[in-house]
């Protein structure tokens, strides 16, 4: 009896251990099985070099949206059809994706990140047949894109247009070391444009061109746009024009900072058309402490008519911060027309050899009437600006002790007295808008009480879908409670929160850009009178910013008024009115029984209120601080100030689209940004919806895929790609769509990450329970 004792005890230890080492060895096997399964391998082994040919790929299957695509050392492999993947690496050697005759263009979409190394080349199709030179149009939804290898449109020939190069990051960066450009045109026609658009910081490192324009044709210009920063240490180039054209211009944008140390030059111009401008903009800081030069007309004749990017045909050089622009002791600024230079806060000048700023027209210094002109570094006898035509300032200058205006300027004139620079309050582009790879996304479904606002389709059985596969979209809403969903007949516009929803009210901007709202009680819909974006509805008032500045609607007394302040992206509870606005940005309060507007120690932007509490998004990059710990002034955080306590707290949590309701604030974290699996499905692939506790500062992943997500009462709604699933959601037989989904906040808000542990630890305890008792036995 004693025997059986012990032996059952050891046999209970040996399965015990057996059944903790299989469960491992599957959870690791299951990982490691579902990281893997979507990898996608260039083979070859079909010899056609064709990427639609399924015998040329590891799976024997043409990649699709769940796959990752690994290519090296492939050689030439024409792509006929636009391409739809996961991510996409082009390793290290000799791999060439071209167009072909019929497709001409090469398009490649993914969801995650797209990295091309040295070596590699993406060419379009050359013209032929009298059709224009092929493109290039790369994208990626969520993840990131660097550049190592050569990108280039395809070559345009006789009377054919030359091929672009479009490159997109929805949410992530772009890094270029490499080459981007577009190619050059035929006879009388211009070269290919490049656009470089991404939420994120982008980066070049070494040589983004246009296209050269043919015998009388433009060449092509550059246009790149940062919802972050924009870092220049190489050169960027319009494309050069030869008799008759222009030279392409260059247009360069950023949310927050721009830092050239390398070159930037608007296109040349051989005979008689005008060298391509540049203007460089930004809602933050530009230093500059390289070359940047307008096109160089390398002819003495010339005309001055252009066919310039921007209205004002006289500009060469643009240069225009809504907070400080500094001019480094290496910087040299050039142009044939005039040069403008205009900031927020300060225009700042490096101590410098002399030549800084060159023009064969006038020179304008500009900034707000609080900012100041600083030249005290500059030496007696150093001319940093030379024009042959006048100098005028907004200001009277800073300058060294002893040392005069004419001992540092050679002008015609100086002049100190034009009117002060307004700081933009456009608000500054949103990057997702620009994405020619993003299908219609219907964007966030904001939610009060039991009901659920959204933009949908009229096609049958989409009732919760966004495909963006029909011309119509109308608004919808839901009641949470019941589950009916309720069609209306009016148009919505798909912008970013085009909607709002309070009570019976739904506040919704039309496709015509007019603000709307229908009663649900009554049914009728009514105007507000002005167009806008950004509609927030609360109590009595529907606010919504209008032309960069921030409106409000008297839903009782049907009055419209405008605040004449500026601002964007508003956000109302009772009598108060949250908002960003530049320079800064910075956080600023609007109340409405007072109608008077207060600022906040707050620099963030896309605010949200909720009582006294608002949340909003600080890029670190802006207040030169690490926010989460994580080593590094790269993130986004989500932070929130008490209008009470006037105290700014720290979420610690890297993340974007940030909303409040309660103690709750609900907001989505990119696991490209993180670089990890937040939700527990082996791949690094979308967005994962957290919320974080005010009362206990604790950080919840809910573990569920979404984006844009909006709050009430515990009550978190959002919408997810199917492709971040791998499933077909809404079952109409595509991963196309983008689905609403709701998600309960349980009691305790425990993580997804701690619910793991401590069902781990309660096992475990149980475990060795259940052995102690056996020993004693």
């Amino acid at each position: 009896m004693k025997k059986r004792k012990q032996y059952g005890f050891r046999n209970l230890q040996r399965i015990a251990v057996a059944i903790l080492l299989a469960a491992v060895v599957v959870a690791t096997w299951t990982r490691v099985e579902a990281q893997s399964s979507t990898d996608v391998v260039w083979t070859g082994d079909a010899g056609d070099g064709k990427w639609e040919t399924p015998g040329n790929w590891s799976t024997n299957r043409v990649p699709d949206a769940s796959s990752n695509v690994r290519i090296s050392n492939g050689g030439n492999i024409t792509v006929g059809r636009p391409v739809m993947i996961n991510s996409l690496i082009m390793g290290a050697g000799y791999s060439n994706l071209l167009g072909t005759e019929s497709s001409r263009s090469i398009i490649i979409r993914a969801c995650e990140n797209i990295r091309i190394d040295d070596g590699n080349l993406i060419r379009g199709y050359d013209s032929s047949m009298g059709k224009d030179g092929g493109s290039v149009e790369i994208c990626s939804e969520r993840g990131c894109i660097e550049n190592g290898g050569e990108i280039f449109g395809g070559m345009g020939k006789e009377n054919t247009k030359g091929g672009s190069v479009t490159i997109f990051a929805t949410h992530g960066y772009i890094s270029n070391s490499g080459y981007i450009q577009g190619n050059i045109g035929g006879e009388n026609e211009h070269g290919g444009n490049v656009e470089i658009i991404a939420r994120g910081s982008i980066t070049n490192s070494h040589m983004i061109s246009g296209g050269y324009g043919g015998l009388n044709g433009d060449g092509g210009g550059v246009r790149i746009i940062s919802g972050g920063n924009i870092t220049n240490s190489s050169t960027i180039d319009g494309g050069n024009a030869r008799s008759g054209g222009s030279g392409g211009s260059i247009v360069i944008e950023a949310n927050y900072n721009v830092m050239n140390t390398g070159e930037i030059h608007g296109g040349k111009c051989e005979k008689n058309g005008p060298g391509g401008s540049v203007d460089i903009r930004a809602h933050g800081n530009i230093t500059h402490d390289g070359v940047i030069s307008e096109g160089v007309v390398e002819s003495e004749v010339r005309k001055l008519l252009t066919k310039d990017m921007r209205t004002n045909t006289d500009y060469g050089v643009v240069i225009s911060a809504n907070r400080v622009v500094t001019i480094g002791n290496n910087a040299k600024i050039s142009a044939s027309r005039i040069v403008s230079i205009s900031a927020g806060n300060s225009v700042s000048m490096e101590w410098h050899l002399g030549g800084a700023i060159t023009a064969t027209k006038d020179v304008y210094i500009r900034v707000s009437r609080e900012g100041t002109i600083n030249l005290r570094e500059i030496r007696k006898g150093t001319a940093v600006i030379s024009t042959p035509g006048n100098l005028y300032m907004s200001a009277v200058p800073l300058k060294s002790k002893g040392v005069e205006l004419t001992d540092i300027i050679e002008a015609t004139d100086i002049i100190t007295s034009i009117p002060p620079y307004e700081p933009s309050t456009e608000p500054f582009p949103d990057p997702e808008e620009c994405m020619l790879c993003s299908e219609s996304t219907y964007r966030d479904p904001p939610i009060w009480g039991n009901f659920m606002a959204f933009p949908g389709t009229e096609e049958p059985n989409s009732n919760l879908r966004s495909s963006g596969k029909s011309d119509s979209i109308v608004l919808c809403y839901k009641n949470l409670r019941t589950g009916e969903v309720s069609k209306t007949d009016l148009l919505v516009s798909d912008s970013f929160h085009a909607i709002d929803i309070y009570q019976n009210i739904i506040a919704f901007v039309a496709p015509d850009s007019y603000v709307l709202y229908l009663d649900l009680d009554t049914g009728k819909v009514e105007k507000t009178g002005a167009t806008g974006h950004h509609p927030s509805v609360y109590g009595n008032f529907i606010t919504f910013a209008s032309e960069g500045r921030i409106l409000y609607f008297d839903l009782t007394t049907r009055i419209l008024s405008d605040t004449h302040i500026s601002g964007d992206r508003p956000s109302i509870w009772k009598d108060t009115i949250v908002f960003h606005a530049a320079p800064g940005p910075t956080i600023q309060i609007y109340d409405l029984s007072t109608k008077t507007v207060s600022p906040t120690p707050v620099i963030g932007m896309n605010a949200n209120i909720c009582e006294t509490i608002i949340v909003f998004e600080t890029p670190e990059s802006l207040v030169s601080e690490c926010l989460n710990n994580d080593g590094d002034t790269d993130d986004v955080v989500i932070r929130y100030y008490d209008l009470e306590s006037q105290k700014i707290s720290d979420t610690g949590a890297a993340g974007f689209y940030p909303v409040v309701y309660g103690d709750i604030i609900a907001f989505t974290v990119s696991e490209q940004d993180a670089e990890k699996d937040l939700n527990g499905d082996g791949q690094i692939l979308g967005n994962v919806i957290h919320y974080y506790n005010i009362r206990t500062g604790a950080v919840v992943s809910t573990g569920k895929l979404g984006t844009e997500p909006d709050i009430f009462d515990g009550t978190i709604t959002y919408y997810v790609w199917e492709r971040w699933m791998g499933t077909d959601l809404n079952e109409d037989g595509d991963v196309d769509d983008s689905v609403l989904e709701t998600f309960e906040i349980p009691a305790g808000g425990m993580a997804v990450q701690d619910q793991e542990i401590w069902s781990f630890l309660a096992i475990l305890f149980i475990c060795t329970l259940f052995l102690i008792v056996w020993r004693k036995r």
